[in-house]
């Protein structure tokens, strides 16, 4: 799912796209906009001949051929020189992202741990409190 949102992200910097809001209150506007607006035609264009260029159509039935096959293709200079101009962002270090999902990860275990002990004081203490309702007996000598 995560590669859908990556993809759409591309698109809508490309100048080829739009990204709805979870809602879709956006679908009718930005429906208009795509149709009406022709920057996004010709990014859109761009962008599909910049796809073909790696191969097109062609080029991936014979990947997904060869690997059905269990197979593999060759890969193709040209291409590999492309994809790897592609995105300069990757080739620098994301120190910021990496602690940023670290802390939230730390946060969200910290939350879930707070949440169980809490729980888990909660129910002792109802159990003391219905223990110390219970009228005590005398022992029987």
């Amino acid at each position: 799912m995560q590669d859908q949102f990556t993809n759409a992200r591309m698109l809508q910097e490309a100048g080829a796209g739009v990204i709805l809001e979870e809602d879709f209150s956006n679908l009718v506007e930005s429906t208009r906009l795509l149709l009406h607006n022709p920057t996004f035609a010709a990014a859109s264009k761009a962008a599909g001949e910049t796809l073909r260029t790696y191969g097109g159509l062609p080029r991936a039935l014979e990947i997904i051929e060869a690997a059905a096959e269990g197979t593999y293709v060759k890969p193709d200079a040209e291409v590999h020189t492309k994809m790897n101009e592609v995105d300069p962002f990757f080739l620098e270090p994301q120190d910021l992202v990496q602690w940023l999902s670290v802390a939230i990860c730390v946060g969200a275990i910290s939350l879930t741990l707070l949440a169980c002990s809490a729980s888990a004081a909660a129910s002792a203490g109802a159990a003391a409190r219905e223990e110390a309702r219970q009228p005590r007996t005398a022992p029987r000598s």
